[in-house]
């Protein structure tokens, strides 16, 4: 390989060796070279090349601090560099001087400047101050004066059109240099009269820029008439013009003595944007401005060379610092060069730079911390610096020499001139402080405490980086008198005082009498609590003696059929009260037994999810808010337990109530579950709402006996209730709490110990689920003796009591005045017949009709439209809502009974149709899953038929289940008990478990088609008697099971 050497030469000047007498040469890991010498100390050769250059010959040698003035620069398009000096224009090419042109014999003076110069063809056009205009021969060296006709003054600036034309600025006016000559532009200068031009161009539309010193910017057309004057006042920064520049996307930039402007249109001058000290200059006086290859606009200042980033509108400032090697620069001296090189001219020569070496991301720099002195001293003195856990610097100073200097400095010496600093101290600093390129930080009068002091830094014109943080953990220790056993010696001494007082006080209070007072206020309290409770006591027994001898009779009238409609209406008001007023008594007598202890825990073996379940669906039956659901979560799977059903009912009932009265609108929860707490079981029963909720203030108090919160949704009551929830769950042994957050509602929790056997309570046989057979009993024995219903829903009076009059004789009718009361009315009592006019308030006929078709509970339900309306359309209507007759206004009472008739016989033949098709081996409304055939039947709605094929469903996949019976069946549909055997009832015609058991008989009608013996088949769908099975299997289809087999098998 061959091996290169550069001699680097000694001089006493800045940038070069101090003295050749070198004693030893090191390079550092970044690849800097340290020189140390004998007499001189030490020089450094920085790693990175330098991205500014001085242009050779401008000095006494290359090293020289101090330079000859540039006046002028300018390239043309071979790219070689113009400039203009003292009497002489030299010309560079890739940096080498060429050629020097001697000027002083063609002027007065050899000092005198060449101000501007342009090249024209093999020309050079140049101006000296204040010694006129001359041509320079490029080839041979001649120069000729270029007289104007009534100036010898120079020209500031030159300027040539995209035309060809030339332009010069002079001190009186505008010129036009063409065939050698100068000819003054009259019209223009007399625009500008008594101003001198620094700038001179055409934007892209062909207007004509002047920008001169003092009044800003003049514009002139084509023509030569000004038609737009800029100063200060329209915008610009200032109206000292030091240069115009159109750049190659045809915004043009203005150099102004106060900052930078920037036209982006030149079509729409209103908009202009300035840039100044505030958007990043280090000096707003800009002298020349040139565009980069990038697009990057580039400009000198007095103090140094500036960069715009035109995607970013950000600003880099570059100084000494930077390296560059002068300031002072001169006003228009910069140009560029085809090959992307600028140059800017200075009083110290020519910088000259490649724009490609500015890059806009900065790599990491490391920083560390040098040292740290404690400043409290009487002289500033190092304190040791430990290195603590994770590699981190630590101090400890004491509290009376809290105020230290902290030194830093970047590990690379080559950017100690272009590094900025900012630190900040975790726990008292939010942000950042900059240090500037200050190398170190007084933190002053640091309160005790432990603080981490992070210190970062960045190259100038760079973003920061906060991946290589330096960090010094700062302790300073507290006096003693701070420490933690002081401040806990403080706390102890405080308390201990206002121990002493409070003591002091008791004694002097209990020395007056006053826990005397105390005692004979809570035994007068105490006295008028049990007095008031007996009170209410002996008022409801005195009570319920007079209320019976009301109820009584009043449901004797009320069961008279002779007692007119008005006055039955009175005694059903009075009735509804009397039991309102009842159900409060018995409940004031119930609290009363509770707090005296005369209420007995009786307590039955059975199935509490089945009690929480019935419950549960009364309240969801008889809710008539809509805006409120009440959903029930019941873990079906629990053991059979000890309860008081009793009790349960009570407790359930009171916060059901409770919840419903104060949740307008939202949902009710009532869940069951079981829980573990301290590995002990428990039944967890959980009423929640979503209503008004209860303050945290009252919370504590809901339980205590005539307790009533305050609040403007409060209800009025006896206070009693909740007190009589907390005394039962106490009788029961268990524990009642709640939890309320308002405006989002409240959560009461019942929780009882799932294994309690309640030893010390009476035990009486469970009664929680009735055997089928006596339940099914009793359901038959009321659906058969009650009386069909019949509810009416009429807007009219006299319609309404009309119908009701002629209908009473043979029903029991209900009445509404509209379709909302109507269909709460019959979810509730599940009628027989609905008879209802179509236009209505609130809810009209058809809409009733349609809701109760489209709800389980009462889709069974026959519905007689009443109108006016006797078009096809109208009767269209009803029939789509699912109403199953249509009668027309007038109409008469013996057509209205009879249709009532015909549709219940036509319901009697369904039931018949169903039971028959269960009877001849099949089970339900579909062939596929149910078994009815295929044959026409009277209509059924299809909400009914799948339920009668879900309650199928059921019993055959529980086939084996001894205990299946109506009970569990309505847990699994989510229905009441009544409103489930009035559904089975109104649809068969037969009670729950005579349905259930004919679904049984037919599967075992099946099994002993397929060949299973009479034993097998008994079993196998449920009977655990094989005799009770022949009995039933022989009423059903008339034969014994063996003569089945026998005749089957033939």
């Amino acid at each position: 390989d061959r091996l290169e050497f550069t001699v680097l030469p000694s001089s006493g000047g800045r940038y070069g060796i101090s003295s050749m007498n070198i004693h030893k040469v090191f390079q550092d890991s970044y690849g800097n070279i340290w020189i140390g010498n004998y007499s001189e100390g030490l020089d450094f050769i920085s790693h990175t090349p330098p991205r500014f250059n001085l242009l050779p010959s401008f000095g006494a040698n290359v090293n020289s601090d101090k330079g000859r003035p540039v006046w002028s620069i300018h390239t043309d398009g071979n790219g070689y560099v113009w400039t203009g000096e003292e009497s002489k224009i030299r010309v560079f090419e890739d940096g080498e001087l060429k050629r020097t042109y001697d000027l002083s014999t063609h002027l007065k003076s050899s000092r005198e400047y060449i101000s501007s110069l342009v090249r024209i063809g093999d020309e050079i056009l140049f101006s000296s101050y204040e010694d006129g205009i001359f041509a320079l021969e490029i080839n041979n060296g001649g120069v000729r004066r270029i007289s104007a006709h009534d100036s010898q003054n120079y020209a500031n600036c030159f300027a040539v059109l995209p035309d060809g034309r030339v332009y010069l600025g002079m001190q009186d006016g505008l010129y036009e240099y063409a065939n050698g000559e100068l000819k003054k532009d009259k019209k223009i200068s007399s625009a500008i009269y008594n101003l001198i031009p620094n700038g001179i161009t055409v934007d892209r539309q062909g207007k004509l820029w002047i920008g001169t010193y003092g009044d800003g910017i003049f514009i002139f057309n084509k023509e030569g008439v000004m038609i737009h004057h800029l100063d200060e006042s329209k915008g610009i920064s200032s109206n000292a013009v030091k240069q115009l520049y159109l750049d190659s996307q045809g915004c043009m930039w203005i150099a102004g003595q106060d900052g930078l402007s920037q036209i982006a249109d030149t079509d729409r001058l209103n908009e202009i944007r300035n840039y100044g000290y505030e958007s990043g200059l280090d000096d707003a006086h800009i002298r020349a401005l040139q565009e980069d290859g990038e697009g990057n606009l580039w400009f000198s200042t007095n103090n140094g060379i500036s960069r715009l980033n035109r995607n970013t509108s950000k600003i880099d400032n570059y100084d000494y610092n930077d390296g560059l090697p002068m300031s002072s620069f001169m006003d228009r001296a910069a140009c560029g060069t085809p090959d992307g090189d600028l140059y800017f001219g200075s009083r110290n020569g020519v910088c000259g730079f490649s724009p490609e070496l500015f890059s806009d991301t900065g790599g990491r720099i490391p920083v560390q911390i040098v040292d740290c002195l404690n400043i409290n001293a009487p002289k500033d003195t190092s304190i040791k610096v430990a290195v603590g856990s994770a590699g981190v610097k630590e101090i400890k100073i004491p509290y009376n020499m809290n105020s230290l200097r902290i030194a830093f400095s970047v590990t690379d010496y080559s950017l100690r001139h272009t590094v900025e600093y900012s630190y900040k101290v975790e726990g008292i600093d939010k942000n950042w402080i900059s240090a500037g390129r200050e190398h170190d930080a007084i933190l002053r009068n640091l309160p005790s405490g432990t603080y981490t002091f992070l210190i970062r830094a960045r190259q100038r014109n760079h973003d920061w980086n906060d991946d290589n943080l330096a960090r010094l953990k700062i302790v300073v220790t507290p006096p003693v008198w701070l420490t933690w056993y002081a401040k806990a010696f403080y706390a102890l001494l405080i308390t201990m005082s206002i121990w002493i007082i409070i003591r002091i006080y008791k004694r002097r209070l209990m020395l007056k009498g006053s826990l005397e007072m105390e005692r004979r206020k809570s035994i007068d309290e105490q006295r008028l609590n049990d007095e008031r409770l007996r009170f209410y006591t002996n008022i409801t027994h005195e009570l319920r003696t007079p209320l019976t001898l009301i109820i009584g009779p009043l449901e004797d009238l009320d069961s008279d059929d002779k007692l007119p409609s008005p006055y039955r209406k009175k005694i059903k008001t009075i009735h509804s009260s009397a039991l309102q007023l009842l159900n409060l008594i018995n409940q004031i007598l119930e609290f009363r037994k509770a707090e005296t202890h005369n209420r007995r825990l009786t307590v039955s073996r059975g199935q509490i999810a089945s009690v929480v379940t019935e419950i549960g669906l009364r309240y969801k039956e008889l809710n008539h808010n809509e805006r409120v659901s009440i959903n029930i979560d019941i873990d079906n799977s629990l053991p059979e337990i000890y309860f008081d059903s009793d009790v349960i009912h009570t407790v359930l009932n009171n916060l059901l109530s409770n919840a419903v009265k104060y949740t307008p609108e939202g949902s009710i929860e009532l869940s069951l579950r079981s829980v573990k707490i301290a590995n002990e079981d428990f039944v967890e029963i959980e009423v929640a709402d979503t209503g008004y909720g209860i303050d945290e203030n009252s919370l504590p108090h809901i339980f205590d006996r005539y307790y009533q919160a305050e609040g403007m949704h409060q209800a009025s009551g006896t206070g009693i209730g909740l007190a009589l929830v907390r005394s039962l769950s106490n009788l029961h042994e268990g524990t009642i709490s709640a939890t309320s957050e308002v405006g989002k509602g409240t959560v009461f929790t019942l929780r009882l110990r799932m294994f309690n056997t309640y030893p010390n309570a009476l035990h009486k046989e469970s009664a929680v689920r009735r055997p089928a057979s006596e339940a099914d009993e009793n359901e038959i024995k009321e659906i058969s003796d009650r009386q069909l219903v019949v509810l009416v829903v009429e807007d009219n009076d006299d319609i309404r009591e009309y119908i009701e009059s002629s209908l009473q004789s043979k029903f029991k009718v209900l009445t509404a005045t509209n379709g909302e009361e109507g269909l709460n009315i019959a979810k509730s009592h599940i009628p027989d017949v609905i008879i209802s006019d179509i236009m209505m308030p609130l809810m009209d006929g058809t809409e009733l009709c349609k809701s109760i078709k489209d709800d389980v509970r009462t889709s069974h339900i026959p519905v007689i439209l009443l109108t006016a309306k006797d078009s096809i359309q109208d009767k269209e209507t009803g029939y789509e809502a699912g109403a199953d007759s249509y009668i027309t206004k007038p109409f008469s009472a013996k057509l209205l009974a009879s249709r009532i008739q015909n549709i219940l016989d036509s319901r009697k033949s369904l039931a018949a149709f169903i039971s028959s098709g269960l009877s001849g081996g099949h089970s339900g409304c579909d062939p596929a899953t149910t078994g009815v055939d295929e044959v026409p039947h009277p209509k059924i709605s299809k909400l009914d038929e799948c339920f009668i094929q879900k309650f199928t469903r059921i019993v055959e996949n529980n086939l084996t289940m001894a205990e299946l019976d109506m009970t569990y069946i309505q847990d699994a549909l989510g229905m009441s008990h009544s409103t489930l055997y009035r559904k089975i009832k109104g649809l068969t015609g037969m009670s729950g478990n005579e349905f259930i058991r004919k679904i049984r008989l037919k599967k075992g009608y099946e099994l002993l088609e397929e060949g299973h013996n009479v034993s097998e088949a008994a079993y196998s769908c449920g009977f655990n008697d094989v005799g009770h099975f022949r009995n039933c299997f022989k009423n059903e289809y008339g034969m014994s099971p063996s003569q089945f087999i026998k005749q089957n098998h033939r």
